[in-house]
Formats: structure tokens, sequence, C-alpha cells
């Protein structure tokens, strides 16, 4: 019984990173739609006002849904430098939002784009470097 446990922990560890990156696509593409469906612009949110100091106020809602596509699409063609790839550019939105989140510190949720950094800075590495 416990080398049947030990086979399946070990399959599993082989296997590819697919689902927290899905989630981070999933993220991307759902802020982006929030965003633009928000009636209040992203500026006057104390948690974004930072981030939208990097760039204009058009421009973060559908860089986020194009980012978070291309990073879902690199998924599913799973080459690992496209992955890599996307999760470079989806780590450097998440910083961005991440840093204005935590500099205004509004709310306790500010902290949620954190895990997505962490996420994306884990699939750049494992690109790279083929890190488990």
């Amino acid at each position: 019984m416990f080398v049947r446990i030990g086979a399946a922990v070990r399959r599993w560890w082989q296997r590819p990173y697919w689902f927290p990156e899905m989630w981070s696509a999933l993220v991307l593409i759902g802020f982006s739609v929030w965003s633009i469906a928000a009636p209040i612009p992203l500026a006057d949110i104390p948690s974004f006002y930072e981030a939208t100091r990097i760039m204009p106020q058009g421009a973060w809602e559908y860089t986020t849904g194009t980012v978070g596509v291309l990073q879902f699409g690199a998924l599913l063609m799973d080459r690992r430098w496209l992955r890599g790839a996307a999760a470079a550019v989806a780590t450097w939105l998440t910083a961005a939002i991440s840093l204005g989140a935590v500099l205004s510190f509004s709310s306790p949720l500010d902290v949620f784009p954190l895990g997505f950094l962490g996420i994306n800075i884990f699939a750049v590495l494992r690109s790279v470097g083929n890190a488990r």
C-alpha cells in the first residue's frame, strides 16, 4: 500500500505544473473583464492607483486580458519556452499590481496578487532551469 502511495506521489511530482499557471491566466482574464465592466476607473481605487501610474488607465484592462489569454494558450500548446515567456510577462504585470496594492494596503485582499506573483516566478524558473 505504501509503495502505491509513493509511486503515485512520484508520478504527481513529475507532471508539469499547469494547474497554478491556469489559475493565474484565469485571474488575469477575470481581472481584465472586471476592470472593463467596473463602473469605477482603476485610478480611483486606492489599491490600483500606483499601478495606473506605470501604465495608462485603458492599457491595464486589455494588456492583462491579452496576457491571460496568451498564458492560457501557451498552456494548451505545452511549449516550455512559450509558457516561460507568457509567465514572464504575467510576472511583470502581477508585480506591478502587487506593488501598488501593498503600498496602499487599503484591504487585506490586497495581498492576493502576491500569490499569483509567486506562481508566475516559479513558472519562469521552471521554464528556464527545469526547476521542480
